[in-house]
């Protein structure tokens, strides 16, 4: 394993394992030494059977997985451990290695915050920090962290870490500016001074709060995945990535706007005049202010219009128009998207409800029941995932999404050999809604399973 990062020695967790759980650990720990990955894999399997909440194989399982090259499953594992014992710092600074390579970087940054806060004289894991906040576009928090960084690594004699630091910092030095840190320099963005701001005591509670840069970084991201998902037809994956822009981002006027053209394209039309009248309270500027004030009209006359109109105006500078979603009772598509918005949320029992309500007035929604099944899918609830997965496939034989769904509730629940059907006719489907990485990941698995 070639970085620091996945050779430091794993501990125990802080809840006491059984000792037999301790004995497989550390067979696993002899047979990974020896090369013997297969043998490690169920020894640690083993001891997180014997005690479910001992971090440290279901960490190593993680470490296991990054030697094969899988980081997605690697993540997944690593915030398993993290689950298991949120004091066990090794699998948050693992997690943060792993997704600066998958170029996740606003993640990376909470998981290596999370790990600082646990061990803040690792000065391995404060350099982490400096790389993550620098993949996310935020140059002077990383400079504090990389200055953080040389002056542990300074105190334990730590030369050769210490230069690369100070080597990392001198750039960023010079783009803000700067020749030292603050004398107390924050581990945050630092907020304006109340006066440069105009903000007084007692200020109302609606005033804007300040972003962290991960947030805005992973806002627009998820705006831009959005936009290729609406390209390609797939509208219900471009409103829920529009969801996450939002949530991430309050104030990003782009993606309130996309996101009202996501709900007008699902005919969702009083949805997307609320998202534009938002826009327009934003203080953007007059181009996107007449965008929005033309799609909202037209909305209206849709609204009133017995049959289908055109689609919105984009915004500026947005592609060709696109294609719209089939008609659906105004209740059910309500429904539809009230549980989408859930969704992205993590509320996932009230968007059940919605789903619920939405099949209620259509049964033969089958959108409505895939969505249905991912969210048992994410309430680890398979069978019932599996049973809307399939009616959404009977109801829609087009769809691609609810293939993946099938194989990976099958996977989840151990039945790789019946998932492995499901994921080669998604890895081969040529449908609007399958996604590539997703037909990436069903190609892992296939191939996982051929080992």
């Amino acid at each position: 394993m070639s970085s620091f990062a996945l050779l430091i020695a794993a501990v125990l967790s802080t809840v006491p394992p059984l000792p037999q759980a301790v004995q497989e650990f550390e067979r696993g720990q002899r047979l990974a030494g020896n090369g013997d990955i297969a043998g490690a894999r169920e020894a640690f399997g083993n001891a997180v059977r014997l005690s479910p909440g001992y971090a440290a194989p279901i960490n190593e399982l993680g470490i296991l997985l990054v030697s094969e090259e899988k980081l997605p499953e690697a993540v997944a594992q690593f915030r398993k451990a993290n689950a298991a014992d949120p004091s066990f710092g090794l699998a948050y600074n693992n997690l943060g290695f792993v997704l600066r390579k998958l170029t996740r970087f606003g993640e990376a940054v909470d998981a290596y915050k999370s790990y600082v806060a646990l061990e803040p004289k690792d000065a391995a894991g404060l350099f982490g920090l400096g790389e993550a906040y620098r993949g996310a576009g935020d140059q002077a928090n990383a400079l504090t962290a990389y200055q953080r960084c040389a002056s542990v690594a300074a105190q334990q004699g730590n030369e050769k870490l210490k230069a690369k630091a100070e080597a990392a910092a001198a750039p960023l030095q010079k783009a803000l500016g700067v020749s030292a840190p603050p004398a107390s320099a924050p581990a945050s963005a630092a907020k304006p001074a109340a006066a440069e701001a105009g903000v007084q005591p007692g200020a109302p509670a609606s005033a804007p709060a300040v972003v962290p840069p991960e947030k805005v970084a992973l806002a627009n991201q998820r705006i831009d995945e959005a936009l290729r998902a609406r390209a390609a037809g797939r509208l219900h994956d471009s409103l829920l990535t529009l969801q996450e822009a939002s949530s991430a981002d309050p104030g990003n006027a782009q993606a309130v706007f996309e996101l009202g053209k996501a709900y007008a394209l699902l005919n969702s039309y009083p949805q997307a005049i609320e998202h534009w009248q938002q826009v327009l309270s934003m203080g953007v500027n007059e181009t996107t202010r007449a965008a929005a004030q033309q799609n909202i009209e037209k909305a209206k006359q849709k609204m009133a219009a017995a049959g289908p109109a055109t689609t919105p105006d984009a915004a500026p500078a947005a592609g060709s128009e696109q294609p719209k979603a089939p008609a659906l009772p105004q209740e059910a598509q309500a429904a539809y998207n009230a549980g989408v918005k859930l969704y992205g949320q993590q509320k996932y029992g009230e968007a059940l409800q919605q789903f619920e309500r939405a099949i209620a007035i259509k049964p033969d929604f089958a959108h409505a029941f895939a969505a249905r099944g991912s969210t048992y899918f994410a309430q680890k609830e398979y069978v019932r995932a599996l049973n809307d997965y399939g009616q959404a496939m009977r109801l829609d034989r087009a769809m691609a999404s609810p293939l993946f769904g099938v194989a990976e509730a099958y996977y989840a629940m151990g039945r790789k050999s019946d998932a492995a059907p499901y994921y080669q006719a998604y890895a081969a489907s040529k449908a609007a809604d399958a996604q590539p990485n997703l037909q990436e990941i069903a190609k892992k698995r296939l191939a996982e399973r051929s080992k």
